[in-house]
């Protein structure tokens, strides 16, 4: 009897203890609105490198960004409407380096920014200040920075001004799944 009310007294604390965690499944969902679109045309495919908590490097700060595998110079599309606060398109693709990033970083009207790096090199089509509507045409994938195959990295933060910034989760309107997945291929379907 003692025995069993000992193994009992276990299973309580574990199961209280649990009742106050979630899964790394559970936290990597949004379950808010989709108010983005996929980074690229309706009708493109492109495979996810990695997805929300992904295990290379979309942890932390990064838990939920995503990395679409994407030849050199395929179109890239602004996700939501926004100004153009900052860009970078000076690297050459493959220099495999921090320092060497080309990027582009879009203010929507609730304050966050999406982020899109690794772009190629001149890469960028809107210029700083510019507003751009989301679908539009906005830049061509690449391979800078630190990377090791061409792709977009595409994530959404508060408006952050110093790395690393903390990444927030979102979900896609124009997508077969709200939040893809790591390891599937994905089209962009027409947006509303």
């Amino acid at each position: 009897m003692k025995r069993l009310k000992w193994h009992l007294t276990i299973l309580f604390c574990l199961l209280y203890i649990l009742s106050f965690t979630t899964s790394v499944k559970e936290r990597c969902i949004n379950r808010s609105k989709p108010l983005y679109l996929l980074p690229f045309p309706p009708g493109a495919s492109y495979y996810v490198l990695q997805g929300n908590c992904g295990k290379h490097s979309h942890f932390g700060n990064e838990q939920y960004a995503y990395d679409f595998r994407m030849p050199s110079g395929s179109v890239i599309t602004a996700i939501r409407s926004g100004r153009v606060v900052h860009l970078r398109e000076q690297f050459h693709d493959g220099s495999n380096t921090n320092d060497s990033l080309n990027f582009l970083i879009i203010l929507h009207d609730d304050s966050t920014v999406s982020r899109y790096l690794h772009l190629t090199h001149n890469g960028v089509i809107p210029e700083k200040g510019d507003y751009v509507q989301a679908g539009d045409t906005i830049g061509y994938s690449g391979n800078t920075g630190k990377s090791t195959e061409p792709h977009l990295h595409i994530d959404i933060t508060g408006y952050c001004t110093k790395a690393p910034c903390q990444t927030l989760p979102f979900s896609f309107i124009n997508c077969t799944e709200r939040v893809p997945l790591q390891g599937r291929t994905y089209t962009a379907l027409q947006h509303p």
